[in-house]
């Protein structure tokens, strides 16, 4: 009797663990698979999937769900050791990372072109009004198309970049904080460093652009 109510209680243990460990990288918190999944749907709302609605724009499934192909990238939990065989980030999780930012970012700038080509609302997530100020009920995406990332002074593209840091990351104090070696003003230098072959791309793709080297950051997933 004494070993089936053991063999009950290590069941009823394995089961309660969390079917996914958080990473960690020294003493920084850097979340769990579905943390990664739900950031993601939180920098593109507009690319959330809703499964009433079923839109034939979508994020492709394992950007957007927990399945076989990203379980163990993401720190999913191995039964039979009872541990995540991977503790932290490596190839294959900025490799699926990576993939599924472009995804996110082709997804979003697809429907805000089809569904809000008027509405500023949902652009201001991504393009701040003191750079850019869409005339009301003009096509949005058209405005954006005819600004060059070059016509943009170093003030403006300054600006921008700083404008996305602190929506998708947060102000200079809490990237301070995470102590990852780069200040907000050097990030700010290396994504602009990282632009200087766009000169001609306007300014729609380049939104996309500037949102994908933000998240790619390792401070977009550390807290």
């Amino acid at each position: 009797m004494k070993v089936v109510k053991l063999t009950l209680i290590s069941i009823i243990h394995l089961f309660m663990r969390p079917a996914y460990a958080e990473f960690k990288k020294e003493n920084l918190r850097l979340g769990t698979a579905r943390d990664f999944i739900k950031t993601l749907e939180a920098h593109f709302p507009i690319a959330a999937y809703d499964p009433v609605i079923k839109p034939q724009i979508k994020v492709k499934s394992q950007c957007r769900n927990l399945v076989k192909s990203n379980r163990y990238i993401l720190g999913g939990i191995n039964a039979a050791i009872s541990t995540a065989p991977i503790s932290q980030p490596g190839i294959s999780f900025i490799r699926w990372w990576s993939d599924c930012l472009n995804d996110y970012t082709r997804v979003s700038w697809q429907l805000l072109r089809k569904n809000y080509p008027t509405e500023s609302k949902q652009w201001r997530l991504y393009y701040p009004e003191d750079i850019f100020e869409f005339q009301k009920e003009k096509s949005i995406p058209k405005q954006l198309e005819t600004i060059k990332w070059k016509d943009l002074t170093a003030k403006q593209k300054t600006g921008w970049i700083n404008y996305l840091l602190n929506h998708l990351i947060g102000p200079g104090s809490v990237i301070k904080e995470l102590n990852l070696g780069t200040s907000k003003n050097q990030i700010i230098g290396n994504i602009l460093k990282s632009t200087e072959t766009y000169t001609d791309d306007n300014t729609f793709e380049i939104g996309k652009k500037l949102v994908t080297y933000v998240l790619l950051r390792e401070e977009a997933i550390s807290y």
